[in-house]
């Protein structure tokens, strides 16, 4: 039920480290969630993807948000200091 994606957003960036966003579209959802884990000071990672097929494009706005941009799981690793 779509009226539960908001709460479901929120709870997932309260309890998270950080998000990794692979794929998203500018009207994702994803987004949502990513911009409810800044607000509460998480890390949000994105993955850069085809600037042709449209499929990335939150994604990479994301990065230019202030997204730190990833391209291996060792980015991420070393982020959180593991």
């Amino acid at each position: 039920m779509k009226f539960h994606f908001p709460a479901r957003n929120r709870i997932i960036a309260g309890l998270c480290r950080g998000v990794i966003v692979a794929e998203a579209r500018m009207r994702s959802g994803s987004l949502i969630t990513c911009e409810r884990a800044m607000e509460e000071g998480r890390d949000v990672f994105a993955i850069p993807g085809n600037i042709l097929d449209g499929h990335s494009d939150g994604c990479h706005h994301l990065i230019q948000e202030g997204a730190k941009l990833i391209s291996s799981g060792q980015d991420v690793l070393a982020e959180f200091e593991f």
